[in-house]
């Protein structure tokens, strides 16, 4: 999300270059304005899922392959490179990236400290309550080596264990149907699971919204969560390691390599 600024000569950025040249001019620490919120605190630990994942699938990363961490490769080194150097070379963050959170996120861009904001299209009816005045608007994600981003979203599965699987299937079934994924999505201000249902004119017309469809098709957003077994305590385990590469304690390939050794630990859990 972007909101309006004082500096009207800053278009829409694309790419991590331009991304980074608009957050330089949109910050004036002076008037307490700056290009986003560095929020990574640990609580809620869903922090990482903006902040940081989505900079290794541009980056040319991934998270996870074969049922293994993979994001501590070179590529996930130049995403958190980048993530830093918006915070402590370039300073284009609010201060206090390491206890800030989500709510801190919302609250300084509905308050317009921050120009750039990344969030999913649940989103929008949060910042037009927290400021209806606010005016703002919704860009893609912007491309590093590659474009990439994560999906949020819920998950409907039937248990191992489960002792009414014919029954549940037809439940899934049911909530996967074009119409009734329309009927949900627009209750929940969210985008459909069902491709089809993409095209819903609640959609189709509304240009926030469409913004986060044409992206769900164009980019194929990852959702981390089917593959991660644990994923609470294993976003806190990333968390907690890329808090010690900001303050300095650990080098990039250090923090991933460690992140990675404890996600490698859950995964082991469950083979």
């Amino acid at each position: 999300m972007v909101g309006n600024s004082g500096a009207t000569n800053v278009k829409p950025p694309t790419t991590w270059d331009e991304y980074l040249k608009a957050s330089i001019a949109l910050t004036d620490s002076s008037k307490n304005q700056y290009a986003l919120t560095g929020n990574i605190a640990s609580e809620p630990a869903s922090t990482i899922n903006t902040e940081v994942w989505p900079l290794i699938y541009q980056a040319g990363g991934t998270l996870i392959e074969d049922g293994k961490a993979a994001f501590n490769s070179s590529e996930g080194v130049k995403a958190l490179e980048f993530y830093k150097s918006m915070i402590k070379d370039h300073k284009v963050a609010t201060p206090g990236e390491l206890s800030a959170t989500e709510q801190d996120k919302r609250a300084n861009f509905s308050a317009e400290n921050t120009a750039f904001m990344f969030d999913g299209p649940w989103g929008i009816g949060i910042q037009q309550s927290a400021n209806p005045d606010l005016d703002f608007g919704v860009i893609p994600m912007v491309k590093g080596e590659t474009t990439g981003t994560i999906a949020g979203g819920g998950a409907l599965a039937i248990t191992t264990n489960s002792k009414n699987k014919d029954a549940a299937w037809k439940f899934i079934e049911y909530m996967v149907q074009p119409d009734i994924q329309e009927a949900w999505a627009k209750s929940a201000n969210q985008l459909p699971h069902n491709k089809a249902a993409l095209d819903a004119d609640f959609i189709q017309n509304d240009p926030l919204l469409k913004v986060f469809a044409e992206q769900s098709i164009e980019v194929n957003p990852i959702n981390p969560d089917l593959q991660m077994p644990e994923s609470t305590n294993m976003r806190k385990i990333m968390i907690n390691e890329v808090q010690s590469y900001l303050m300095g304690d650990k080098t990039a390939q250090e923090a991933l390599d460690d992140s990675a050794a404890g996600w490698n630990e859950v995964f082991d859990k469950y083979k």
